[in-house]
């Protein structure tokens, strides 16, 4: 972080200047060189990628562990293959019988996610340009850390995430994308309220999802989801990072916030992966306002209004001795008994199961009955 940040505690908001590296998915041609300022409009880099025509979960079709999917394949990669070739099979028990996944249309084999238990056959190549939505400077570009940069950016709260440290690149301490909606976010969907591909995007998948539209919105290479309220099991089992922004269960929808990240729809978004002491769980929208900020003149958005500082932001039921969960972060499923309630702070010490100590915030944890 760099410059100076404002933060209100509550519901926190904070505007400010913020330093972060970009590395995108895929073969990538950037188009940007370090020192130089892009404005909105302005080409950021070119990314290349092939569009998955289908997807075969060998765990589920083989009954094998995930870990093992490599060991059944007998395609290589970039092979072409047309369909009803067999894709990957395995002998059952005694040898008195064969499971096989044959595939249903013609295509590409790429095995880039075998680790995750697929087998995708891939179309052609599409060529796809990522168009600046902020004012930034560049910083540096490297085939290793992508681009640096520093803009200016908003934070809007969330409640709790899953897998969100487990994406990307383990040394960035955030995720972008492009922010999208499914529809206009206002309901629940199904698939077939999707389009064909989400690329390097993060998407707003409604007030509440279902487990069947996270696999979809996987298969179809979203970096991360984010929706109003959720169930638990369906965070923790998620192959993505779900962010959930009100919490778990169906719970009231702050409509505020939803109505201002619709209005931010198409901009590029970070979310920080793990929970700052100072700006909590925050998803940053990257400005497109002017390269120094005039905070005299900036307007907090309603829903900030709506979660004033004098609303208490930590759950008063947690008390020394309640038994909790963890539910985000690097600490994501860790079960201890409370501590102590950090006196005017969001945070929770935890004696954990284990025998250790962490600090939790609030936000990111149930309380387990």
């Amino acid at each position: 972080m760099v410059g100076n940040m404002i933060s209100v505690v509550g519901n926190i908001i904070s505007y400010g200047k913020l330093k972060l590296d970009w590395l995108p998915d895929g073969r990538v041609e950037y188009l940007v060189k370090r020192g130089e300022h892009i404005a909105p409009g302005d080409k950021i880099f070119v990314t290349r990628y092939r569009e998955i025509k289908e997807s075969y979960y060998l765990p589920r079709l083989l009954k094998i562990r995930k870990s093992d999917a490599n060991k059944y394949v007998l395609r290589l990669p970039g092979e072409h293959v047309q369909s009803g070739e067999v894709l990957a099979q395995k002998d059952t028990a005694f040898g008195l019988g064969i499971l096989v996944v044959d595939a249903r249309g013609s295509g590409i084999v790429s095995l880039d996610r075998t680790n995750d238990g697929f087998v995708d056959v891939v179309g052609e190549e599409y060529i796809t340009e990522v168009v600046s939505s902020m004012r930034a400077e560049i910083l540096d570009v490297s085939a290793t850390k992508g681009i640096s940069l520093v803009t200016n950016a908003i934070g809007v709260p969330y409640s709790a995430n899953g897998k969100l440290g487990e994406t990307g690149d383990p040394a960035s301490s955030f995720l972008l994308g492009e922010l999208v909606f499914v529809r206009d976010g206002a309901s629940v969907y199904s698939q077939a309220d999707l389009v064909d591909d989400y690329s390097n995007q993060i998407v707003y998948v409604g007030s509440f999802v279902y487990p069947e539209l996270l696999q979809a919105l996987y298969e179809k290479r979203a970096k991360a989801v984010i929706v109003g309220s959720t169930d638990f099991e369906t965070v923790q089992n998620a192959k993505l990072p779900v962010i959930v922004l009100d919490g778990f269960g169906h719970t009231q929808i702050n409509r505020s916030k939803v109505d201002y990240l619709r209005q931010h729809t198409h901009y590029i978004v970070a979310v920080r992966k793990k929970v700052s002491l100072m700006h909590g769980r925050t998803i940053y929208l990257l400005s497109p306002g002017k390269p120094l900020m005039d905070m005299a003149t900036m307007q907090y958005p309603q829903f900030m209004k709506e979660n004033s500082i004098s609303r208490p932001y930590y759950l008063s039921q947690i008390d020394p001795g309640t038994r909790v969960r963890s539910i985000d972060g690097e600490n994501y499923g860790l079960m201890g008994v409370v501590e102590e309630v950090v006196q005017d702070t969001p945070y929770i010490r935890v004696r954990t199961d284990s025998g250790s100590e962490v600090l939790l915030h609030t936000g990111g944890v149930v309380v387990l009955q």
